[in-house]
């Protein structure tokens, strides 16, 4: 774990970490939105590595953004603006949180209404006009 005997060290350190953490955010949502979740494996892949260093600093800039250390007058802006990324970053992750959740439902009942489906043993059949036909054919969902 990196200690920083300069805090202005540790903010050089941390903003462009949250500002990638920000954007992979960004993009996990959009690929949780998308109807195929194309290349979340590799996403995460990177969010993890990022929030891997941000974890190895995270006692330094708790320091630093507590203001029980000083910072030159250049940097502090930079806080303002790690503030401001953490906020957005703990936002998005909600966000993205309940977007997996509601897409695992979504799956889970998908799967359910399969799984009924391969149960069923025969349906009624419909013409292209719509009526009815009274005899039931077996159905094969699910049957190699």
């Amino acid at each position: 774990m990196p200690s920083f005997e300069n805090p202005d060290k540790c903010l050089d350190v941390a903003l462009p970490l949250l500002l990638d953490l920000t954007a992979l955010l960004e993009s996990e949502q959009q690929i949780l939105m998308s109807p195929v979740p194309d290349g979340l494996d590799n996403l995460l892949e990177n969010k993890k590595m990022v929030l891997d260093q941000l974890s190895s600093i995270e006692s330094s800039m708790v320091g630093v953004l507590s203001n029980n250390v000083t910072v030159t007058p250049e940097k502090s802006a930079y806080k303002t603006k790690i503030q401001d990324l953490l906020k957005t970053s703990q936002q998005l992750n909600k966000e993205n949180n309940a977007l997996a959740n509601l897409g695992m439902k979504n799956l889970s009942l998908s799967i359910s209404a399969l799984h009924a489906a391969m149960q069923m043993e025969s349906t009624e059949m419909y013409h292209p006009s719509g009526r009815s036909d009274k005899k039931m054919s077996k159905r094969e969902i699910g049957r190699a």
